[in-house]
């Protein structure tokens, strides 16, 4: 009886023994695994630390090449402004038309006997004019006196496909203050649908139209 109280004592005690050094690898093992971690999550900090430092890096040499870029394309878009300032210059009877800046501008000239007043020597001859009335958006200037007078008579070719013709406010002839003489823009009052229109032409005496099916429109003529 005494033997095997002694049994199960040493059992117990074996027992016990076991159960802690079990618990002493468990926390030995934790312990481990919790530095481990520790030494990896320090390695990611230094990683994240130096992928951000890339990353600063590498921004601002993307900002640089884009300022470089954008610079570039100033310059380029300066310098074609530059060189199509003036897209289109045209000559009539007693006058040159430019189209300038996106604005048509008019220059009376006394040339080749055109004006015969001699009230338009001074001050009107080689005066410039803009055209009033007038959108952004100019694609095309075209010379079309209509021959009823000595004036000059343009048409205008809209980038939103609608044709526009110059009119004179008073006769040139025999004006003496050049501020009396004025050129603007209006519609062709008989041709008020005139739309989608891709190009207008001069053909001899006849004057066109030319709309996105290729169809060409008479404007008008001089015969």
């Amino acid at each position: 009886m005494e033997e095997n109280k002694q049994n199960k004592t040493k059992l117990s005690t074996f027992i016990i023994i076991l159960a802690i050094l079990v618990i002493i690898i468990m926390a030995g093992f934790i312990y481990m695994q919790k530095v481990s971690s520790d030494r990896e999550i320090a390695g990611l900090k230094n990683d994240a630390e130096e992928l951000k430092a890339t990353v600063t890096e590498l921004q601002g040499k993307l900002d640089s090449i884009s300022n470089i870029a954008s610079t570039s394309k100033k310059e380029n878009n300066a310098e074609k402004e530059s060189t199509e300032s003036i897209t289109q210059e045209i000559s009539g009877p007693g006058y040159i038309a430019k189209l300038e800046n996106d604005t048509v501008k008019i220059t009376l000239k006394n040339e080749n006997g055109v004006w015969t007043d001699s009230d338009f020597n001074k001050p009107i001859n080689n005066k410039t004019y803009s055209v009033l009335g007038l959108d952004k958006g100019i694609k095309k200037i075209v010379a079309a006196n209509m021959a009823r007078d000595v004036s000059p008579e343009i048409l205008i070719l809209m980038d939103d496909g609608k044709v526009k013709y110059v009119e004179l406010s008073g006769p040139i002839i025999g004006a003496k203050n050049p501020e009396n003489i004025q050129f603007t823009a209006a519609n062709i009052p008989w041709l008020t649908d005139l739309e989608n229109i891709v190009d207008i032409k001069v053909d001899g005496d006849y004057h066109y139209a030319i709309d996105n099916t290729g169809k060409e429109i008479e404007i008008w003529n001089n015969d």
